[in-house]
């Protein structure tokens, strides 16, 4: 049963934004894993294979865009940035630098939701991987 679910890694220093999002994706049968940084990010990278990652920009004393362009560098998993830098320049550059969408808060959950599924629809063929990898029950955080 695990095999055919997703995996979104939820990247936010906010823990109630993680949970706002681990909510609204665990009800469309997401598995859903938090992470408040960098650290936590690369570790949750090493133990299981994750298909798709929400980040935010704006995440206490680290830069959101140093992540993603540190998991552009070694990994093709989609990022769909969930920020509150919603200026125009931020979003041309979060996209310039790897991001496979943008989300400015605050956001509506249904569009989070459809976003996902279009990220993932659209990097499916490229990422069709063995899921092998021991999977968390339901939800986790490494935080």
């Amino acid at each position: 049963m695990h095999a055919q679910l997703k995996t979104i890694l939820v990247v936010d220093d906010d823990p109630k934004v993680r949970l706002l999002l681990r909510r609204c994706l665990e009800t469309e049968n997401y598995l859903v894993l938090e992470a408040d940084g960098a650290q936590s990010v690369d570790a949750w990278l090493e133990q299981i294979q994750v298909d798709l990652i929400t980040l935010d920009l704006n995440l206490g004393t680290e830069n959101g865009l140093n992540i993603a362009v540190a998991l552009r560098a070694k990994s093709d998993i989609p990022i769909i940035i969930v920020t509150g830098k919603g200026d125009v320049i931020d979003k041309i550059v979060g996209l310039e630098m790897g991001a496979d969408d943008y989300i400015s808060k605050p956001f509506h959950v249904r569009e989070v939701l459809a976003r996902v599924r279009t990220v993932l629809k659209r990097n499916a063929g490229s990422n069709d991987r063995s899921r092998d990898d021991a999977l968390p029950t339901r939800s986790a955080s490494l935080v």
